[in-house]
């Protein structure tokens, strides 16, 4: 797996309903597949390879500026309080660095290549295949899925969304 993109986004606040709790949160890294389709982004969120994700992570720390022992923390939740739509990791800044403490950024990387898109267990095998299903079922989605029936990859002789 290799690192293609890293962004570091300044928040902005919208002083809308409690929005201020997002804001002066700690600083995210959200992970992205390059090109992956909406299907496949909805059924692997849950079951994302988070070890080879913090593996990659001291490449982007020195990319956007963050000293290597910054601490990494895993979280389905990191972008959603109420749902595992939006997973990452909360990043927590050593003390010394106060300048970078008071920053209000999240982090959005894309990755490419090797088992980037979802972990292979037969356990996660079986959440993104029910996901699929599910997925699929959904009317409100269906006009987000059109052409990606063939779409599937083949991965210890069982069919995955692709």
């Amino acid at each position: 797996m290799k690192v293609t993109e890293v962004k570091k986004v300044m928040r902005i606040r919208s002083y809308d309903r409690g929005d201020y709790v997002e804001y002066y949160g700690k600083p995210r890294a959200f992970f992205s597949v390059k090109d992956e389709s909406v299907l496949s982004n909805l059924a692997c969120r849950t079951v994302r390879p988070t070890d080879l994700y913090r593996s990659v992570l001291p490449e982007v720390y020195r990319q956007i500026g963050l000293p290597d022992d910054t601490k990494a923390r895993w979280s389905r939740k990191a972008g959603c309080k109420m749902c595992p739509c939006s997973p990452g990791f909360y990043l927590t800044i050593p003390d010394r660095f106060e300048p970078l403490n008071g920053s209000r950024f999240d982090v959005y990387v894309t990755v490419e290549g090797g088992d980037a898109r979802c972990e292979t267990t037969p356990e996660a095998l079986a959440t993104i295949e029910a996901r699929v299903d599910s997925v699929k079922k959904d009317p409100t989605l269906a006009p987000f899925l059109i052409g990606v029936e063939s779409g599937y990859l083949v991965v210890d002789g069982a069919y995955h969304l692709g």
